[in-house]
């Protein structure tokens, strides 16, 4: 577990970088065109200050741009207005922290564990969240 949490922290650390040298739009754009799936790694961006909603996705590409009770209508299973506020608590701590919690790859298989690296970024006078994850071996 220790080796996963750290392997995610860094690509998180590598991306918040990366958007301080190209630029949020810019790597908002490279997430969003990336194929990933949940089965692999990929990052997620949600802005929660001014307003909350998901700014990038590398999977769930249905998500972007809705807000959590929008995508709690895509996710029967899960409670993913709590899952984001957890999330958004965490960065409001202002460091980088794992977060635990249920997730699905398909909405008629099973719930399984996972856990992500959230971290908080400030661009521009706004307030994010920027995330990565694993299942749980």
């Amino acid at each position: 577990m220790k080796n996963i949490i750290s392997v995610v922290a860094e690509k998180v650390d590598k991306l918040i970088e990366k958007i301080k040298l190209d630029g949020l739009e810019t790597v908002v754009e490279n997430i969003n065109l990336s194929k990933g799936d949940d089965s692999q790694d990929y990052f997620f961006i949600y802005e929660y200050e001014p307003k909350f909603y998901c700014v990038a996705h590398g999977s769930k590409k249905t998500m972007i741009g809705k807000t959590p009770e929008k995508i709690q209508k895509l996710f029967s299973k899960i409670d993913i207005i709590n899952l984001l506020n957890g999330m958004k608590d965490l960065a409001e701590k202002g460091k980088g922290a794992l977060y635990e919690y249920k997730w699905h790859l398909k909405q008629n298989e099973p719930v399984k564990e996972k856990v992500s690296w959230v971290q908080p970024l400030e661009y521009e006078g706004r307030k994010y969240f920027i995330g990565s994850g694993r299942y749980e071996t």
